[in-house]
């Protein structure tokens, strides 16, 4: 009688992709174990041999031995999806301990968790913990993954991935209230949020005049505190930290402030 595996899509060490038939064998014989062929399927999990005579599935080459042959006998190798692990760390920056698996399948894109920013700050890209050396992205290898990146990974083996955040950048902007910049233009910086005004690309203090005024100094909303341009004052405009949106005013001489209270 002969013996058929088939590798239904796998194939052994050698690269042989089946079938493989043994021949010869008398009734009530068995199959040798370690002719039992070890196959593979990139993947793909072997999940055992079907044999088509009975119907039976044998997850084992010893199993298969144990097997009197009655006739010419097939089997057929059964295959199931593999599924690899994608951890997510530091999802939410406020609780940077916090981590989630997600199972994903072999070939798939991951699905990904919500990420949760701190108060100032934004999502800023992924760094592939493991496997250290990265992971494939079309024809690059990168240890960074923007989101847009990772809607293009295919997932091929177990990965993770860390969450990293950066400071959310802030507009400030300056109001003369009546006067003028000396220079003419009116600057604009931005500002990383819980930064000083002065960390801001190409600061300088700004300077403005307004005729018969005097400048006392820059006022921003919800702040009685004058702010002045010279760098070593108490209230030094550039020491300012920056956590919004900011509008500085100029106070001149003469100027009557009126505070509205909601009560």
């Amino acid at each position: 009688y002969t013996v058929t595996f088939n590798y239904n899509g796998g194939q052994d060490s050698s690269g042989f992709a089946g079938p493989k038939e043994i021949t010869g064998k008398a009734l009530n014989q068995t199959v040798v174990e370690q002719d039992v062929p070890t196959v593979t399927m990139e993947g793909k999990n072997f999940l055992g041999w079907l044999n088509l005579n009975n119907n039976q599935t044998y997850e084992t080459a010893a199993a298969v031995a144990e097997v009197a042959i009655t006739a010419d006998t097939s089997y057929i190798a059964l295959w199931d999806t593999q599924t690899f692990d994608v951890t997510y760390q530091n999802y939410n920056q406020s609780s940077p301990s916090d981590t989630i698996v997600i199972p994903t399948v072999y070939g798939q894109q991951p699905a990904a968790p919500a990420v949760v920013p701190n108060g100032g700050y934004a999502f800023d890209y992924w760094e592939v913990v493991s496997p250290t050396d990265g992971v494939e992205i079309g024809d690059e290898t990168k240890t960074q993954l923007s989101a847009d990146d990772l809607t293009k990974l295919e997932v091929t083996q177990a990965i993770t991935l860390k969450a990293v955040f950066k400071a959310t950048d802030y507009t400030v902007t300056f109001d003369t209230n009546g006067g003028t910049f000396d220079g003419g233009s009116a600057p604009t910086y931005s500002v990383a949020y819980n930064a000083a005004l002065s960390t801001a690309k190409d600061f300088v203090a700004p300077t403005v005049t307004k005729p018969g005024s005097e400048f006392r100094g820059w006022t921003k909303t919800g702040d009685d505190t004058l702010y002045t341009t010279g760098e070593h004052d108490e209230h030094y405009i550039g020491n300012v930290v920056i956590t919004s949106d900011t509008v500085f005013i100029a106070s001149w001489s003469g100027d009557v402030r009126v505070t509205f209270n909601a009560n």
